[in-house]
């Protein structure tokens, strides 16, 4: 699929293309490494989450659901950043109770996010098969 019908379907699943190439200055192939970026991590984030949760970290919480939230915005995935930031700022108040009821539908529409992003054609990886992964973009406050 190229870039362009890439970038057609998610607007059309709901992404805010529009914002997420604002993030990029336009470049779209910066946006797909992102959008690349964003499914690479999404197990590890989704484990993490539950584990932190488990473990009553609430520092370590609130951390991880602010990282999710500014990098579902910036690929444009509003629902899920502000799920995101609902969860950052009870971690932030200590809202136990909150973040118990709301975490799995969180977890569930991320989820739904990635499986999305994956049915579009992103694969986890980067753009070239030089073998650095280490990078993580952010842009998004």
């Amino acid at each position: 699929m190229d870039v362009n019908s890439l970038i057609a379907t998610l607007a059309g699943a709901g992404i805010n293309t529009s914002k997420g190439l604002e993030f990029c200055l336009g470049n779209e192939d910066l946006y797909v490494e992102l959008l690349r970026e964003y499914v690479r991590g999404s197990e590890e984030k989704i484990d993490n989450t539950a584990k932190f949760l488990q473990e009553d970290n609430m520092k370590d919480y609130g951390t991880l659901v602010h990282s999710m939230k500014s990098t579902s915005k910036t690929i444009g995935a509003d629902d899920v950043s502000e799920s995101c930031l609902a969860l950052e700022k009870a971690a932030d108040e200590g809202d136990r109770d909150y973040i118990r009821q709301n975490h799995d539908r969180m977890i569930e529409d991320y989820k739904k996010l990635i499986a999305l992003l994956v049915d579009a054609g992103i694969k986890a990886g980067s753009g070239s098969d030089d073998g650095d992964d280490d990078g993580v973009m952010e842009f998004a406050p």
